[in-house]
């Protein structure tokens, strides 16, 4: 079903933070559950196969760039799992071999393997001396001239860092982290996020006014000095950091006994904040895929491209790329850039499994993944 935009936009009410304190959960009661199918980075959820496997398969508008694979076997996967850009002559790659992490990086003709601590995950960086790489248990910091492993503060008393984690950076010097915790204790379990901010020279936690013991924050993005956080799976949590505090948003959902759940967003500038999630009933049961706009006083919703279901949000720098797939028969797997007015569709690439992009300043867009989940890849789209 096709969205349509809200007439009725809502503001934001502000929520002081309040200090969330983890203790061993009660077992979960009997629920009906609503899984999104795409929940994000941060949920590690894999998407449909876009990727190509050499230069061959590439299509129209994307040059496949060669990978440096670290096994030789077939049984051990490779893939890109991060992919960042400063410059057309500098980007770098998070790659994993098995679960072992590697680093690559790109000089405008060739990617090169790069010594660096063992830390994986997303990566994120506000220019050339200033690159963050973290899973939420682990990062690591790249000045200009040396990657440094920086500590992420240890996990609650009877809780541990599940690896499900995401790094983003605003402006110079600022960057956020989002860390999965999860708690097992016989046949009860629960999973639960800390946001960290930097400051300067440690990361500290920014108490959120979150979660239930069910729901979920499921994306991070910061744009300058704000950081923006969604989540949700029995209610939904669409914040932004004031300075101080956190700032909760209500999206318009154009009726009654609506709702909506999202589980990724894109801060590509202070007037142009990107949420996408699930239009649901109260009885859970989902309506619709649902996008919106943040102008940085409103939220509007936007129809999503082809009439399907947004996957995956990515900032590009001045624009945002929406991963679309296809929902209740109505879609299809395709890419769209834009900002605002009309989209423009990207070529589809083939051949792999798994995704990431990220935005080449001055033009361009870089994508990552795996073929068969043994070769890892990447991919320049310079149109």
């Amino acid at each position: 079903m096709r969205s349509e935009m809200s007439p009725h936009p809502t503001r934001p009410a502000t929520v002081a933070p309040s200090d969330q304190v983890l203790s061993r959960p009660p077992a979960e009661p009997s629920r009906r559950r609503f899984l999104a199918g795409a929940a994000g980075v941060a949920a590690g959820v894999a998407a449909a196969p876009l990727w190509p496997s050499d230069r061959a398969h590439a299509a129209a508008g994307w040059q496949a760039q060669t990978f440096p694979n670290s096994s030789s076997s077939p049984s051990v996967n490779e893939a890109v799992v991060g992919i960042q850009a400063s410059g057309p002559a500098d980007a770098w790659a998070v790659g994993l071999v098995g679960a072992a992490p590697v680093l690559g990086r790109w000089d405008g003709s060739k990617w090169t393997k790069v010594a660096a601590p063992a830390v994986g995950g997303s990566i994120s960086g506000s220019g050339t001396g200033d690159v963050w790489v973290g899973d939420g248990s682990k990062t690591m910091h790249w000045n200009g001239s040396a990657w440094t492993e920086v500590a992420v503060p240890a996990a609650p008393q009877d809780w541990f860092y599940n690896g499900n984690g995401h790094v983003d950076t605003g402006s110079p010097g600022t960057a956020w982290l989002l860390s999965g915790l999860s708690y097992v204790y016989g046949p009860t379990s629960d999973h639960r996020e800390q946001v960290f901010r930097w400051g300067g020279s440690g990361w500290v936690r920014t108490p959120h006014p979150g979660t239930d013991g069910y729901d979920r924050l499921r994306g991070l993005s910061a744009v300058g000095t704000t950081a923006w956080v969604v989540g949700g799976t029995v209610s939904s949590y669409v914040m932004s950091w004031n300075g101080t505090g956190w700032t909760r948003h209500d999206l318009p959902t154009g009726g009654a006994g609506l709702k909506v759940w999202s589980y990724a967003v894109a801060a590509v500038a202070q007037d142009q904040v990107w949420v996408a999630g699930d239009l649901v009933k109260d009885d859970m049961s989902s309506v619709e895929s649902y996008l919106a706009r943040w102008d940085s006083k409103t939220w509007r919703r936007v129809p999503v491209p082809t009439g399907g279901r947004v996957a995956r949000l990515y900032d590009l720098g001045g624009s945002v790329l929406l991963h679309t797939q296809s929902h209740h028969g109505a879609g299809r797997d395709a890419l769209f850039r834009g900002s605002g007015g009309a989209w423009q569709e990207l070529p589809p690439l083939s051949g792999g499994d798994g995704q990431v992009f990220a935005g080449v300043p001055g033009g361009g867009v870089w994508a990552g993944g795996s073929h068969n989940y043994v070769t890892p890849t990447t991919a320049l789209h310079t149109g």
